[in-house]
């Protein structure tokens, strides 16, 4: 999308979300909980009633964290498009009441945490814009912090760019604060922080990371966790932090390609359980090529399909936090030429690609996170194979090129 009313982009929205009266969860579960408590974490309950609907027929009824639980023929009777919302609690709930209820489904939906479906997505879509419009209050649905480049594995189709990186480094602690103080300075709140790598527990640096954005932040952040390749066993401090943080962790499955994983996943695992810190298993059928390389490509693309593309692409979910700065496309956060410990590959707009958090009025924060640029596309999309895209490619997970393994 292109910028041509800046902190005006998405008024037409924000007069038509600022009706709402009912919010509509589709799935009683774990993750309508996980939505739920998010929504009253940010006191929606007390501008909105809440509900969840399930096809389970034994809940009909009942309540499930403080909502009533309705049926689905009850919701199809009372729902309301103009003061109503509807979302699915997450893309696996969709897609099965996709397949019974089609032609009963609202034009307009959400999905919660919609990876696959980005402009569908609940927290990006509509809760942050309802907040900004509602209450002025600023929401990132899902925010990260790249804390090495140094990695332990050598994946084909890293999409860190790994090979591409001459000079692998640790970001320090000083570096770290400096840019969570500036996301705070204009951010209210982190439905999702995360840090990620290259292989995050390399960092000796993780557990201060931690406990300084806990003990400064942590009442703005409903979500804190990191991301693991299941190769390194945590340390007593670091599960100490871990606890005291109320920090999760997101474990790679790679045990079907990474051999040492058959032994060190199921202890990570064990030790994790073991002292109650709460983890999701990320076990994907396949990876992406992306076919971003060194070399320009695509010179050829005319700028409407350019901005198709862009539109479409999932990236608008996975953004790039990284030196006070927000990447619009996360892959352009990885593959810059702008610091020594990125991949070198591309050299980013700077009147496009990223904006300063810190130089950016809020509303034009949240237009930027919403895919708004002023060209309409990044031209790194011009080398781009896309995700979830007519043009993706498939290959397999984390499957090792040749090199020394180190443990870590």
């Amino acid at each position: 999308m292109k910028w041509t009313n800046k902190g005006h982009e998405l008024d037409d929205i924000g007069s038509k979300y600022l009706k709402t009266e009912n919010i509509y969860i589709w799935g009683a579960g774990k993750q309508g909980k996980r939505l739920i408590n998010t929504l009253q974490w940010l006191k929606i309950d007390s501008d909105c009633n809440i509900w969840f609907i399930d096809s389970n027929a034994f809940m009909y009824g009942k309540t499930y964290e403080n909502a009533k639980i309705l049926s689905p023929a009850q919701f199809f009777q009372v729902y309301d498009s103009s003061n109503s919302v509807l979302t699915f609690c997450c893309e696996a709930v969709y897609f099965d009441v996709l397949n019974e209820y089609a032609e009963h489904i609202p034009d307009r939906f959400f999905i919660a945490y919609a990876e696959r479906l980005p402009r569908h997505d609940f927290l990006r879509c509509f809760v942050s814009v309802y907040l900004m419009y509602k209450h002025d209050k600023l929401l990132s649905h899902h925010s990260n912090y790249i804390i090495t480049s140094v990695c332990n594995l050598n994946c084909f189709g890293c999409l860190n760019f790994n090979k591409y990186i001459s000079k692998p480094a640790h970001e320090s602690f000083d570096s770290f604060k400096k840019h969570i103080d500036i996301v705070f300075s204009k951010f209210d709140f982190l439905a999702s922080f995360h840090f990620s790598g290259g292989e995050v527990m390399l960092n000796r640096e993780l557990s201060n990371c931690l406990e300084y954005i806990s003990e400064t932040y942590g009442d703005r952040i409903f979500e804190l966790f990191f991301v693991t390749n299941g190769t390194i066993i945590p340390n007593h401090e670091l599960l100490r932090t871990m606890v005291k943080t109320k920090c999760g962790v997101l474990l790679d499955d790679y045990r079907a390609s990474v051999p040492i994983t058959k032994t060190t996943f199921p202890k990570i695992k064990q030790l994790l359980d073991k002292n109650g810190i709460w983890h999701n298993i990320a076990k994907a059928e396949y990876w992406y090529e992306l076919g971003i390389t060194d070399e320009e490509t695509g010179l050829e693309l005319p700028i409407d399909t350019l901005q198709k593309q862009h539109n479409e692409c999932n990236v608008h979910y996975f953004q790039d936090f990284f030196d006070g700065k927000i990447f619009g496309c996360c892959y352009i956060g990885y593959a810059n030429d702008m610091y020594e410990n990125k991949a070198n590959i591309y050299t980013p707009d700077e009147s496009n690609d990223y904006i300063s958090i810190k130089d950016t009025p809020k509303m034009e924060i949240l237009e930027f996170r919403f895919g708004y640029t002023n060209k309409g596309y990044y031209d790194l999309c011009r080398r781009c194979n896309e995700m979830h895209g007519e043009k993706s490619i498939h290959i397999p997970v984390a499957k090792q090129a040749e090199r020394s393994f180190d443990e870590g």
